[in-house]
């Protein structure tokens, strides 16, 4: 315990070591942090049972703060009193030094943290945010803003690691994003929904939709993108991102090298920008052309030597594959919009037919661009299961340019449920169990 010193404020009160009081009334403690450098600090009211004097803000008596920052200094934090970094100020510390994130992962959350964090709780100072506020905030990003469970996770994903790197630097103590967003997700109306397997065309649907695609001019501009989507299982970005040099007619193949990808950008602008990578390392892949791709290929590159190709340069790129009829690229809105129309027109026809013929209506459920994806892969699947023709999981994740088998595995569950009791039937009668008692 520090011994009083002589000194006295203007009460009369005998002031500790370190403390001292300016002819205006203003308190000060001068210590030094672990870094042996001087620092103080300062307030109205010397002890918690002072009163605030007339005219001035509320503040926190200076003793109280003098133990938070000897408790602070024997624990080897930072004292939160002369640490001034704000939670934006961190958060631009951390995405700089996140050298290994991905471009339009960065962009993503930078563009999060700037809609939902930066212009109000961010500028509060890091060392200040306790449990309760993280809390609160993460109540109101629910109450105010709408946010789902996913992007809740987004947030949280974008927020934990600035707090977890300010426990690294001593500056606090615990994060509290941890049991903030623990009790989020133990809300009762916050159980994240079951998971359901992603669906795909059945192959009828499958039938159907193509069959009425090819058979309607009103769809002659969409034939060729959605026949190279189901013939491939590319991602909408790989595809609407195409260059004629990607295609390769004598070797029956397309590199997919890069995706085209639309987004508010870091400077505030939207438009569209290509990465030189897929999604991950594992998207950089050749896929074979089978015969309907090529000659879709081949068909939408005689359209534009007669009807002229795309002059828009993005990132040094051009010659796409798939524009539009201004002549730039494909947006994922317009061909999803594209897919709804032939649903819904062939959902309109058969509803009429199936009355006309007194039979079941084979309706076709609302599809996108992944759904498509997702029906590549669930073909391949099948065919592993039906036609004892098994295709190595490999082969079907360089394909789908899955980082993991699992994601090939997991997404597909259905099918790959399907596919481990065929392999268990193939082998039963090499799995001796002894006989079943009658």
């Amino acid at each position: 315990m520090r011994t009083p010193a002589s000194r006295r404020d203007n009460g009369g009160r005998p002031l500790q070591d370190g403390e001292r009081q300016k002819k205006n009334g203003l308190y000060e403690y001068r210590y030094y942090d672990a870094n042996g450098i001087r620092k103080s600090i300062y307030s109205w009211r010397l002890s918690h049972s002072d009163p605030v004097p007339k005219g001035k803000r509320y503040c926190e008596a200076l003793r109280d703060m003098e133990r938070e920052i000897q408790q602070d200094l024997n624990d080897g934090i930072t004292p939160l009193h002369s640490q001034k970094a704000t939670l934006n100020e961190r958060f631009d510390l951390h995405i700089k030094g996140k050298l290994n994130l991905s471009d339009s992962t960065r962009t993503g959350y930078i563009y999060n943290y700037n809609k939902y964090v930066r212009k109000g709780f961010g500028k509060r100072q890091i060392g200040n945010i306790n449990y309760s506020d993280m809390k609160r905030f993460y109540n109101e990003l629910i109450t105010k803003h709408g946010l789902k469970p996913n992007s809740m996770e987004v947030v949280h994903t974008i927020l934990n690691p600035v707090f977890e790197k300010a426990v690294f630097d001593n500056l606090i103590r615990k994060n509290p994003c941890i049991p903030a967003m623990k009790e989020i997700r133990q809300m009762k109306e916050w159980q994240p929904k079951k998971v359901t397997t992603k669906y795909a065309f059945t192959v009828e649907q499958q039938m159907a939709f193509v069959d009425f695609m090819r058979s309607n001019s009103d769809y002659s501009r969409w034939k060729n993108i959605l026949t190279v989507l189901l013939g491939t299982g590319m991602r909408i970005g790989e595809c609407t991102g195409l260059v004629w040099k990607n295609c390769d007619f004598k070797n029956d193949c397309i590199y997919i090298t890069h995706t085209l990808i639309y987004r508010q950008w870091e400077d505030g602008t939207c438009g569209y920008r290509v990465h030189p990578a897929p999604k991950t390392k594992a998207g950089i892949r050749t896929i074979p052309m089978m015969k309907e791709v090529r000659e879709a290929l081949l068909a939408e590159k005689a359209y534009q030597e007669q009807h002229g190709t795309a002059n828009t340069v993005i990132d040094g790129y051009s010659d796409w594959v798939f524009t539009n009829r201004y002549g730039t690229v494909l947006s994922l809105s317009s061909v999803n919009d594209g897919i709804a129309r032939i649903i819904r027109d062939y959902n309109e026809m058969e509803k009429e037919n199936a009355e006309l013929e007194s039979r079941d209506a084979v309706l076709i459920p609302h599809m996108t661009t992944h759904q498509l994806r997702h029906s590549f892969c669930t073909r391949l699947m099948e065919e592993s299961i039906n036609n004892d023709n098994m295709i190595p999981l490999a082969v079907i994740q360089n394909l789908m340019g899955h980082k993991d088998v699992k994601t090939t595995i997991e997404i597909y569950t259905d099918v790959s449920e399907k596919l481990k009791r065929k392999a268990l039937e193939k082998v039963k009668n090499n799995i001796y169990l002894g006989q079943v008692n009658p």
